[in-house]
This record gives structure tokens, sequence and C-alpha cells, in this order.
């Protein structure tokens, strides 16, 4: 029933006899438009979300007269942008999380909120792991899942610095300290919180800093304003000044991942044919 409901709105405005053109700007403008207002605040079975992919597919390439057709590019290929060979289609099943960040987002700048209270009091720093149960209930399993598409996206102001962890989250520029050239003792920075380099006068503790990072990462480190003023720490966006919205951002970010895992398996692949 779902797929003839598709199927029909595809077959509108005299699609079938649209060039291969007019296919793609009909798909992309039409079917995969549909599942975002419900994959943005439900958790739609990727089942249903891989069928509307298969729609589209069928759609480009099928022949007028409904008989199967070549598929002459992968669709994987299609979601590319148009620089790198690909149309700017986006997948209904890759874009599903992204769509949800900006509810978090918006949840975390309201900390004064209902929503916000309860799921800081019941869950804590919990709503940025990866891993939940299997009766774990829906609407969490949503925050979880926007949790995960945001976190990149965002890093800590420091405040006191209790919050924040050294090694494992975001604070200085745009990366967390594992992929930051660290020169002195690394396993002692782990589980270590920020506040052990900040003095009670909310001044960075230089001879602290001497002891674990380089001359120059410090020199970076120093610059970084605390935000003595303010009670704890918080959250703000690294591409704060661009046009993009966060829901944009989460689905970029996502999709250049993938692409760098691909690159990686292929280059994973042929190194052991060689």
């Amino acid at each position: 029933m779902q797929q003839m409901v598709f199927v029909k709105k595809l077959n509108s405005c005299g699609s079938k006899s649209l060039s291969l053109a007019g296919k793609l700007t009909l798909v992309k403008t039409s079917l995969l438009s549909l599942p975002n207002f419900f994959s943005t605040h439900n958790m739609v079975p990727k089942k249903i979300l891989q069928e509307i992919g298969k729609c589209c597919r069928n759609f480009i390439w099928n022949k007028k007269n409904e008989n199967k057709g070549m598929h002459y590019v992968s669709w994987s290929t299609l979601f590319k942008s148009k620089d790198k060979g690909g149309m700017n289609l986006h997948s209904a099943v890759d874009r599903a999380g992204p769509l949800k960040a900006r509810l978090i987002w918006r949840m975390i700048q309201r900390l004064e909120s209902l929503l916000s209270r309860f799921v800081s009091a019941k869950y804590g720093d919990k709503i940025w792991k990866t891993n939940y149960k299997s009766n774990t209930s829906i609407a969490w399993k949503v925050l979880n899942e926007e949790a995960i598409y945001l976190k990149p996206l965002l890093r800590w102001r420091i405040a006191n610095g209790r919050s924040i962890d050294v090694v494992n989250d975001v604070w200085l520029l745009d990366k967390n300290f594992k992929d930051w050239p660290i020169t002195a003792d690394c396993l002692g920075l782990e589980g270590l919180k920020l506040n052990h380099f900040i003095d009670p006068t909310g001044s960075w503790k230089t001879d602290e800093l001497l002891c674990f990072f380089n001359e120059n990462l410090i020199a970076v480190i120093v610059q970084i304003k605390i935000e003595w003023e303010v009670p704890k720490d918080f959250m703000e966006e690294i591409h704060s000044l661009s046009s993009k919205t966060i829901t944009g951002w989460a689905y970029e970010t996502h999709c250049s991942n993938q692409q760098e895992s691909e690159a990686d398996s292929r280059f994973t692949f042929w190194l052991k044919k060689a």
C-alpha cells in the first residue's frame, strides 16, 4: 500500500514522458522530501526508508512501458555532490538521523524548559552515549539518535571545566585531543577534567599544562577565554557564523564521514590484494 502511494505520486504530472533529468528533479523534490517530517519527530523503520529509495531507483531507470531498465549509475553515486560526479540527491536512510539534530540542540539551548530539566535529571550526560537497551522508550531513542549526529558540530565553552573531559570532548577549536599533537604523558590525561588546569581565580595553570602539552599547543590553549562568571560549562556551535542550519551541517558531516570511511575501506582492500 505504501509503495503504491509513492509510485502514484511519482507517476503524476505526466512523469512518464519526462527525461532522465526531469525524473531526477521529480525524485529530489517530491518523493525524497516526503519522509522528512516523520523522520524528524519519530523513529521511522529503516525498511520503509529503504523501500522509498527502491521506488526512486526504479522510477529513474525503468523504461516508459514499466519494463526494468539498466541501472547505469549506483544509487550511492547519485547522493554525491555534482563536483564529485553525483546529482545532489539525498538518502532517506542517512538523512533520518541528522534531521533530528535541531530538536536536541533546541533542548540544550533552553536549559529551563521542562524537557531539558527532565532529561538532565533522569539521564544526565548519558544522552551522548551511543548505546541503549532494547526496552528503552521511543522518546529516548529519538533523543539519543539526535545526539549522535549533533555532537560533532558542538564544542564546549569553558566556565569551570568540571563538565569537560580533556581528551574526549571538543573544547579547543574544532577537535578533541585525540586529533591534537600531545608530546608528554598522554596516559595521565585519561579521565581528567579540564578544571584540573584552571586555578581558583579563573586563569590557566601554565605549570600544569607544561606537564602534558608542548609550548605551541599551550599558546593556543591560553588564548581561550574562561567564562568565570557563568555557573557551569555550556556548548556552542562550531560553525556558528555559517548560514547553514544545524540540520544541514549534521547531514553534510555525516556524508563526509561516510565517504572517508569508504575511502579507507577501499584502501584496506587494495592493500590486501597487493
